[in-house]
């Protein structure tokens, strides 16, 4: 069961859900916004991106944190997908992180861009 995210009731009083395809995308924007220690139950989770926005723009800390996000992705979601690329670029107050992945399942690639 793939559940949509933000949760969201359907018609019917049930959690709404969604394809396989737009559930990974919605488990990728949460560890990429999710800050380190904002879980109770798992104070590792997440990439804490948000950050990013009024932080550093040198390329050390940039390389760091894609590093960073490469990892995460890979340990809670290395069962599903095969991260191939992060690229991330910085614009006035914008923070824009591409990432290039693969499904295991059907060895479909795909690409998503998120922005804060």
């Amino acid at each position: 069961m793939n559940i949509l995210f933000p949760f969201q009731f359907n018609d019917y009083g049930q959690l709404s859900e969604v394809d396989e395809n737009t559930h990974i995308r919605d488990m990728l924007e949460q560890i990429l916004f999710t800050t380190p220690g904002e879980r109770v139950n798992r104070p590792d989770f997440g990439c804490g991106v948000s950050a990013m926005v009024f932080g550093s723009t040198a390329i050390e800390f940039i390389t760091i944190k894609k590093t960073q996000i490469h990892s995460q992705i890979q340990q809670l979601l290395g069962h599903l997908i095969q991260v191939n690329d992060v690229i991330i670029t910085t614009e006035d107050n914008r923070v824009n992180i591409l990432i290039h992945y693969t499904v295991f399942k059907n060895q479909d690639q795909y690409s998503v861009e998120f922005s804060r």
